[in-house]
């Protein structure tokens, strides 16, 4: 397996927005998927065990992982704006 390409290294406290973010159930479904898929990324599996998981296309799954380390923004970013345009 090759290393991923915009690998995800989250801190104590954005697993923490990102747990919360998907307990809360306050968010979109889309949101709470891509929440999910970042944190999985950050765990080690691959793009195509998260797609799996989610029953998704594996390039839904790049797109959040690719978006985050480009803003300096936070995690909200990665998971609110990483839109099907971008």
């Amino acid at each position: 397996m090759r290393p991923q390409k915009y690998p995800v290294v989250l801190s104590e406290a954005e697993q923490a927005e990102l747990q919360a973010v998907i307990k809360r159930g306050k968010h979109t479904r889309r949101e709470i998927q891509r929440a999910q898929m970042l944190l999985w990324s950050a765990a080690g599996e691959t793009d195509l065990e998260i797609a799996e998981l989610l029953q998704v296309d594996p390039l839904t799954v790049f797109k959040p992982r690719k978006f985050k380390p480009q803003r300096s923004a936070g995690l909200g970013d990665a998971i609110t704006l990483c839109s099907r345009h971008t």
